[in-house]
């Protein structure tokens, strides 16, 4: 559990303090469970009780790797997830997009940046691995592969940046490790399987 505690403080500096449509509570209304959001807005609750709201349009489901939704240790991240003793995700969703500054390369700085600043080290001591642009959930995407060492313990972050005009969601797993492995991709591609978003 340190490495979900370390990279949990880093969050406080990693995510912006505007959070898009976060849960603030549930009510039951004629039987069925509703989800009010911090806009004002409301949706009932998804029936499947493997999935659970992460914020507004975003669900997770539990698949058979064994992602699980626990307790959240930062007010930054929408929700936090862990996989094994190795392997950690997280959701962070602002209210923030586009229109606002939050382009490609914008946020590939900011991660570079906050996870140097949270980790005490320079930018230029966070090791860039990989930068690929396409689409994810039908939004222009990026996905930033980045490496720094954390209170002396090596992590590798995989995050996936969905974009729109008013809203930016990244979707981050982070292991244990030094080297960038196949099964660091196929853990991020297993935790982005978790996730729905509308």
């Amino acid at each position: 559990m340190r490495i979900l505690g370390l990279f949990l403080a880093i969050v406080t500096v990693f995510a912006a303090s505007a959070h898009a449509q976060e849960s603030v509570g549930r009510a039951v209304v004629e039987g069925k469970v509703i989800i009010l959001y911090s806009d004002g807005t409301w949706e009932f609750e998804a029936v499947d009780t493997d999935c659970s709201v992460v914020a507004k349009d975003i669900t997770f489901c539990s698949n058979s790797d064994g992602w699980e939704k626990v307790s959240n240790a930062s007010a930054d991240a929408a929700a936090s997830f862990r996989l094994d003793d190795r392997n950690y995700g997280m959701v962070i969703d602002e209210a923030l997009g586009i229109e606002d500054g939050m382009d490609k390369e914008f946020m590939t700085g900011a991660v570079i940046y906050n996870v140097a600043v949270g980790a005490g080290i320079t930018e230029s001591e966070v090791v860039t691995m990989d930068i690929d642009d396409g689409t994810l959930f039908g939004r222009d995407a990026r996905t930033i592969i980045y490496g720094a060492a954390v209170d002396g313990l090596d992590v590798i972050y995989v995050n996936s940046i969905l974009f729109s005009k008013n809203r930016t969601i990244q979707m981050v797993s982070y292991s244990v490790g030094r080297e960038l492995t196949d099964q660091q991709i196929e853990t991020h591609q297993s935790f982005v399987s978790t996730i729905d978003i509308k």
